[in-house]
Formats: C-alpha cells, structure tokens, sequence
C-alpha cells in the first residue's frame, strides 16, 4: 500500500482512532487470574468490525498474528485503537493496540493480514516502523500453506486435541463465527495439548505455576458456521528459550478441510511473581520426546 493511498498518517498506535471500549469482566478470566485469549479475540473482533465502518477492510483477515504484552484483570477498562499499517508485511496490513485504560499501558496487539484486491477507503494509518511492539518474535508472519489433511498429521505424530461442535452462541446471525470461535477451539483443547505429552494440571498447581500465551498466528481458509463438527490436532515444536510452541489445526469434520490453523507461543509463569520462567526439565523432556523433535 503506497503511503499516499491512505490520510491521515498516524505516528503512535496510542494516537489511532479508538474503535473498542470496553471491559474485563471476571467470568471472561480463567484459572490463572487473568482474561483468557478467546475474549481478547472477541475484543479484536468487534474493534475490526467498527474499524472498517471508517475504511478498514470488512473481510476475514487471511492471517491474524497476535502479541501479549501484558496480562488484564478483572475490572479493568479496556480501549483498543486501529489504524492501516503503511509498508507492513502483508499487501494490506491492520494493526489493533488493546491498552488498559487504568493502568495506561499496552496490553495485546494484532496484526490482522489481507490479499490483495482488499483496498481500503481512506481509514488512517501508521508507518509498519512505528509499530515495533506489533512485530512477530517467536514466529514467521507468513501464513500457514493450508494443504495438511487429518490423515497425514496423524500419521506424523500430531494428536487430537478438541472435538465438539461450532456454538450458534458464538456466531452471528448469520451462523458465521470470527475469529473468537476459532480461538475458543484452541484455548478448550490447550488442557488436552499438554496432557496429551504427559504434563497435566496437577503438575502446575503442585509447583505453583500457570501457563500464558505471549504470541499466537492464526491463518483462517473460511470462518468457522455455528453447528459444524470439528476436531483439532496438535503438532509440537522444539522450545524457542523459555516460550514452547506447537500449531493447532482445525477442521471441518464434515468436510475433512482445514478451516485454520494457529500456532502458539506459551510460557511458563511463576503465580506468585507473574513472571515467565525457564521451562521445567520436566517439560522439556516430554517435548523432546515427541515426535519430529531432535
């Protein structure tokens, strides 16, 4: 997108124009005390749908690349502002900022990526530059080549995570669910996708420690329709220094296509001091023993 294409230019994601306010309320936190991802995604959902009323592209991202930068607590008032990236890695690039209203600071960006031929309408924008916090770390911005099958990730080790049906509760009028539906599926198997190499709940309640995801990519073939079967596999990656990632694959059981897929960064943390920690031999251990791993 050339910069000329879109005014006003923007210099700081702060200074975007707010597209969500809202609030962390307390059955929106889970076991760990803090708002669990799908209701972030919800937020991001609702400020993309506001953003493109002033331009922004209307349609489902092809990739949704998030970072947390900050946990959110019951009771705190949420804004989230957005604006159109300039010279982003995508052909067309939105950037969403999630910041905590009382204690001032970034709480979650996105970067949300469309294809070409998804030309916006004149909605400000920011310099890719400006918006180093929204950059990806622990992962590459590319989209996931969505060509896997059931079959073949089984067959190389990956295991089944979720299983259950799209909630109409979820979904719109229409019966179409945003990316909030997708993440749903993702955080109600994230207990199966530990257990699955042998690390289970009592292990972090014995040690004191929670578990928190700091980055995440989703890469979206078609929303997900309220009342569709599906099942997800979970393949493990080796550990990037204290962040351990794997990739979620869901699919249409109906259908057998792969609706999306999200690749995840989860630290482990200390509850008492809420901060990350080195992941326990322990872990690692069971990491290394999956297959495909060195």
């Amino acid at each position: 997108m050339a910069e000329a294409d879109v005014r006003p230019v923007i210099p700081r994601l702060r200074n975007a124009p707010v597209t969500l306010r809202s609030f962390v309320n307390t059955w929106e936190c889970d076991e760990n005390g803090h708002m669990n991802v799908q209701f972030y995604a919800e937020r991001f959902d609702q400020a993309a749908v506001m953003a493109a009323l002033d331009g922004a592209p209307a349609a489902l991202p092809m990739v949704r690349h998030v970072r947390y930068h900050r946990e959110l607590h019951p009771g705190e008032g949420v804004s989230i502002h957005s604006a159109l990236v300039l010279g982003g890695p995508h052909p067309v690039t939105m950037v969403h900022g999630l910041f905590s209203i009382d204690r001032d600071v970034l709480s979650a960006t996105v970067l949300d990526g469309f294809p070409e031929g998804t030309e916006p309408r004149g909605a400000a924008a920011i310099r890719y530059s400006d918006v180093p916090e929204a950059a990806p770390r622990a992962m590459p911005v590319e989209p996931v080549p969505l060509g896997a099958s059931i079959a073949g990730l089984l067959a190389e080790g990956a295991r089944e995570t979720f299983r259950g049906i799209v909630p109409a509760r979820l979904c719109n009028r229409q019966g179409i669910g945003a990316s909030r539906v997708v993440v749903h599926c993702m955080t109600d198997g994230a207990g199966h996708a530990w257990s699955e190499i042998g690390v289970r709940r009592d292990f972090f309640e014995a040690n004191n420690l929670g578990r928190a995801v700091v980055e995440s990519k989703l890469t979206l073939a078609a929303p997900l329709e309220a009342d569709m079967p599906v099942v997800m596999l979970t393949s493990y990656g080796e550990p990037l220094g204290k962040v351990f990632l794997y990739r979620h694959h869901v699919f249409d059981l109906a259908t057998g296509r792969l609706m999306a897929t999200g690749d995840i960064g989860t630290v482990v943390f200390d509850m008492a001091a809420r901060k990350a920690v080195d992941l326990p031999p322990e872990i690692r251990g069971r990491i290394a023993a999956e297959p495909g791993q060195s």
